[in-house]
């Protein structure tokens, strides 16, 4: 069997001094984070800029000439960006924590319908300064992302309602195209965070207490991404799909799945959870762990596998199936599958990895 310097980090401890083992193992942590900023975060938030980057044009076209065609193009064009920003949704740290950029991209979640009641009075203003990328980057994070756009430019019934010849007609196309852009920017922004590689990246990969940042040494590196991903899939769990499921299916609010009213929240849970499961492969940890162990990996992709399976099983939009029985179920059944990645990622992996911590950003919140 292979035997390279990261799946022998642990075993250097056994082996060695303990100089030469805290330096196999933070070699075995660096080579994890790089195996991940590599193979994941990096080609993620490329896709995540280049799709955003389209939304502008396709916004405009259908203001311009608002016709059946246009209409779908702008929905695919939006649907796009929703699940590439799905899978870097669970990044929250470095470049997405930097300037608020998670919350300005997408407000939620948002039980108490805060952008909608914001968004109410900026119609009845006809404020202007939502209908300028630069001005509206300084408003409320509410009424500057993809929540908020997908709440002006589709009806409840998930169609198109941008380029409609109506008395908010110009203004909501002038919104829109403000968001559009300030959305494609902050994508930008994103990836050219992560692609720095004497930025965020830096600071994982070579860590140093010294220079005052957040992450001290490589194992703190690894714990950061860990934690990213287990409070990922407790942010699938607790935020976006149980608050839809309510205490039964004639209490369930299928509105509470995000991005359920332009018909794409099927579409972004996959993506969440798709996301994720790249994220682990990426890392190899089956690499970094005893050659004992390593199943612990093949577990949790078990799981990832077996949520995406039902997700697949629920059919769009979620707004009318979670009315049946069966794909109620399904979304319920999701819950045991993102329960076990977590106990895997959070218990077992962790814990063979010699990592510590809670795991779970939002914790105390």
């Amino acid at each position: 069997m292979r035997k390279t310097a990261v799946s022998l980090f642990l075993a250097t401890a056994v082996l060695t001094g303990p100089a030469e083992a805290s330096s196999g193992r933070n070699a075995g942590y660096t080579a994890v984070v790089a195996n991940m900023l590599e193979g994941y975060i990096r080609p993620a938030a490329a896709e995540f800029a280049a799709v955003a980057g389209q939304l502008p044009p396709a916004a405009k076209a259908v203001c311009a000439n608002p016709s059946e065609t246009a209409r779908q193009q702008f929905a695919d064009r939006y649907a796009n960006v929703i699940r590439a920003f799905g899978g870097v949704s669970f990044l929250r740290f470095g470049p997405l924590a930097e300037e608020d950029r998670l919350s300005r991209l997408a407000f939620m979640p948002d039980p108490r319908a805060i952008a909608e009641r914001q968004i109410r009075k900026i119609y009845a203003k006809q404020d202007p300064t939502v209908t300028g990328a630069a001005s509206l980057a300084n408003k409320s994070v509410a009424v500057q992302g993809l929540t908020a756009l997908e709440l002006i430019a589709f009806d409840r019934d998930g169609t198109v309602r941008l380029g409609k010849q109506d008395a908010d007609g110009d203004f909501s196309c002038a919104y829109a195209a403000a968001i559009s852009e300030n959305v494609a920017q902050i994508a930008l922004e994103t990836e050219q965070g992560w692609s720095d590689v004497q930025g965020y990246s830096k600071e994982l990969l070579t860590p140093d207490a010294a220079l005052g940042g957040h992450i001290h040494t490589p194992k703190e590196a690894l714990e950061t991404l860990f934690n990213g991903l287990v409070t990922g899939i407790v942010v699938v769990k607790d935020q976006d799909i149980l608050p839809a499921l309510g205490a039964g299916m004639e209490k369930s609010k299928p509105n509470r799945v995000p991005f359920s009213r332009s018909k794409n929240g099927i579409a972004y849970l996959k993506a969440e959870v798709g996301g994720l499961r790249a994220a682990v492969t990426a890392a190899d940890l089956a690499e970094a762990l005893p050659e004992g162990d390593a199943y612990l990996v093949r577990s949790a992709d078990f799981e990832f596998q077996n949520v995406l399976r039902l997700l697949d099983e629920v059919p769009v939009p979620v707004r009318k199936s979670l009315e049946e029985p069966a794909s109620y179920d399904k979304l319920k059944a999701t819950l045991f599958g993102l329960n076990g990645a977590r106990n895997a990622l959070a218990g077992q992996i962790s814990g063979a990895l010699g990592l510590s911590g809670g795991f779970n950003a939002l914790d105390g919140d």
